[in-house]
């Protein structure tokens, strides 16, 4: 397995064509999994392990699986090898920041997905520093940011106070409807004391997702049913609890924030 260059500075996983056969035996886990068939999708993803020790999709999905099921530390480990197993592939001439590992390429998204599910995994762990170090490579590698790494960016940057940097994420992606970006930008800016600037970003919030704010100024949250398992509804209640049980926590902690959700909410309704 390597990375071959495409162009410039774009570059592209490229596997041995020995191991093209087991594609259909990672799917076969995946269906097992999405049946709920545990048992059986980790015997699947073991056996292509056991042929393949560096298929990174199939170490990622078996960590996924462990993950799920409370085998935290496993799982862990099988996310840092994934990752290392890609980062070996890197040759020395490889830039980060300026070559790319772009996700419209089909065997750049093994890679991506381990490197963003050992993200998670700090992230669970509150190593904050090491999750925003790794998602931030992601979004070099792959700046149009297909798997909404810039969620967890700015997720990160709320837990380390950093509401300038949130600020530069939601600047990236002006046009972004994601709950993230459209109430981080505002609540960064009431952050950093910018008071007009923070309603009228609030304001835009409301006018996209207004079950957000509803669901911040809440008192008790119940969890809805969602439309589609494994799947969040855009504009849903769904969505907006997911929201809230990420950063609802870091809102809290700022003085004023949910009491200026409530008040924009007033004065929008």
């Amino acid at each position: 397995m390597r990375l071959r260059s495409v162009d410039d500075n774009r570059w592209e996983f490229e596997y041995p064509k020995s191991t093209l056969h087991l594609s259909g035996k990672l799917y076969e886990g995946i269906a097992l999994k999405n049946e709920g068939r545990l048992a059986e999708a980790e015997k699947v993803y073991r056996s292509i392990i056991e042929e393949f020790p560096e298929h990174i999709d199939a170490l990622h999905h078996l960590a996924m699986l462990l993950s799920l099921q409370g085998k935290e530390e496993e799982a862990f480990q099988l996310w840092k090898n994934a990752v290392d197993i890609g980062m070996r592939c890197f040759p020395k001439n490889f830039a980060m920041g300026k070559d790319l590992l772009e996700w419209g390429f089909l065997e750049n998204r093994p890679f991506l997905r381990a490197y963003d599910g050992l993200g998670l995994a700090y992230l669970r762990r509150g190593d904050f520093e090491k999750a925003l170090s790794i998602f931030n490579n992601i979004m070099a590698l792959n700046p149009d940011d297909n798997q909404g790494i810039r969620a967890l960016v700015i997720e990160c940057n709320l837990a380390l106070n950093r509401p300038e940097e949130n600020l530069r994420i939601c600047d990236k992606y002006p046009g972004d409807i994601m709950p993230d970006t459209l109430y981080g930008r505002s609540l960064a800016l009431f952050q950093l004391g910018k008071k007009g600037e923070a309603e009228k970003a609030m304001k835009n919030a409301i006018k996209y997702l207004p079950l957000v704010a509803e669901e911040l100024a809440k008192t008790k949250h119940k969890k809805p049913k969602s439309v589609m398992k494994g799947y969040l509804t855009m504009g849903g209640a769904d969505e907006a609890y997911d929201y809230w049980q990420r950063v609802g926590k870091h809102w809290i902690k700022i003085e004023g924030a949910i009491d200026f959700v409530k008040k924009m909410l007033r004065k929008t309704s």
